[in-house]
């Protein structure tokens, strides 16, 4: 598999997810659109609620993506060097 193979393909994963991403980001701002009521939301502060377990799951997801980055930069060197 060649460096510009390789490229492609992080390419397409990499659109596809923001493509994915952005269909879910419409998709739920339609939606609470839709519902819209008079009564504006508390703000994130006040409502109580623990963003522990959100901001754990995300560092784990990073730690995972990053450890991803670097296998990939390792195996696409050593494909290079043979």
């Amino acid at each position: 598999m060649t460096i510009r193979s390789t490229l492609a393909r992080a390419a397409a994963v990499v659109f596809t997810t923001a493509v994915l991403l952005g269909s879910g980001t419409l998709a739920a701002s339609a939606a609470a659109l839709a519902g819209h009521d008079a009564d504006p939301e508390p703000a994130l502060a006040q409502t109580g609620y623990d963003f522990t377990p959100m901001l754990v799951t995300a560092a784990v997801f990073l730690l995972i993506a990053g450890v991803t980055v670097i296998v990939a930069k390792y195996a696409v060197s050593r494909s290079s060097h043979s």
